[in-house]
């Protein structure tokens, strides 16, 4: 591993408990390969609220979501258990996270647990000894049978977050957006059940508001009557697209943020836990996006 470029960012943001962002972006060298691997730092009138690290999963992703620049990268490659320890140490050591009292690592860069999640158990319950990281988790291909596996990982490691990608209740759209559903079955029916019966705290639904897509009125109560069930156990995080060379070459689009903030007062009237996260510029830092993405293959 060797480190190509680091490149140092500072944006405002709209969230949930912080709004001002320090972003560290490493491109490293993978065996050939430029891998993105990012440290943050979020703040909140100016105290530091906790220090994040995001690792890839995988260099590639054969999910192929319309809007992620990692969609332009043709070749898929696993990474270890190893790998993964590797490039953890590397930003660990490298922002003296050792005096840090909360870091959270979070496996939302390049890649998606399901096609990897061996490889991340391992490399998880390596980091026993690590007390002060919590993790989060995402994917668009969840199921009962992976949740479960996370709810036992859960009492080894501290879970911070599980989070669901959600889109659309349309087949047709959704799939048109994440090719990878006309493949393998879209399970939210499936996940909802098991969330209903599971005791854990940390679910988290991703809803990326896309113009035309998904942000009318009459997506918004289709979603609310889709999480009725469990809208006690979950956190609904209304997201900003993230533009990428990828999400303009599919034509897909943010929607506004008036629509953005009308949606989580949808959401608060109905019972539901919610809140507001973009950043207030687009510096390429940002969740979908990677700085090397016109340089990829």
């Amino acid at each position: 591993m060797r480190l190509i470029k680091k490149i140092c960012v500072e944006n405002d943001y709209a969230g949930s408990n912080w709004d001002f962002e320090k972003t560290t972006k490493y491109i490293l060298d993978l065996d050939g390969r430029n891998v993105e691997a990012g440290y943050f730092e979020h703040y909140k009138d100016g105290t530091l609220v906790k220090s994040v690290l995001e690792l890839p999963q995988s260099y590639g992703c054969p999910s192929k979501c319309g809007f992620c620049a990692t969609s332009g990268i043709k070749n898929f490659y696993i990474f270890t258990a190893d790998i993964l320890m590797q490039l953890f140490e590397y930003l660990y050591t490298e922002n003296t996270l050792k005096d840090h009292k909360y870091v959270l690592l979070t496996m939302t860069g390049m890649g998606d647990i399901f096609y990897n999640y061996d490889n991340v158990e391992r490399f998880l319950l390596g980091l026993k000894d690590y007390t002060n990281v919590s993790v989060t988790l995402s994917s668009v291909l969840w199921n009962a049978e992976l949740l479960r596996k996370v709810e036992l990982l859960s009492s080894q490691i501290r879970i911070r977050n599980v989070q669901l990608t959600y889109i659309t209740d349309s087949d047709e759209r959704r799939s048109e957006i994440i090719p990878i559903y006309r493949q393998k079955e879209y399970l939210l029916d499936e996940v909802i059940a098991f969330m209903k019966e599971s005791h854990q705290a940390y679910y988290r639904f991703n809803y990326i508001l896309m113009k035309g897509i998904n942000d009318d009125q009459q997506d918004f109560k289709n979603f609310a009557r889709k999480m009725e069930d469990i809208k006690d156990k979950v956190i609904i995080r209304i997201s900003k697209l993230n533009e990428t060379e990828a999400s303009k070459r599919n034509h897909l689009y943010p929607a506004e943020i008036e629509v953005m903030e009308k949606f989580h007062q949808f959401l608060q009237k109905e019972g539901m836990n919610s809140y507001v996260f973009y950043a207030k510029k687009n510096d390429h830092m940002n969740c979908g996006q990677l700085i090397t993405e016109n340089k990829e293959e």
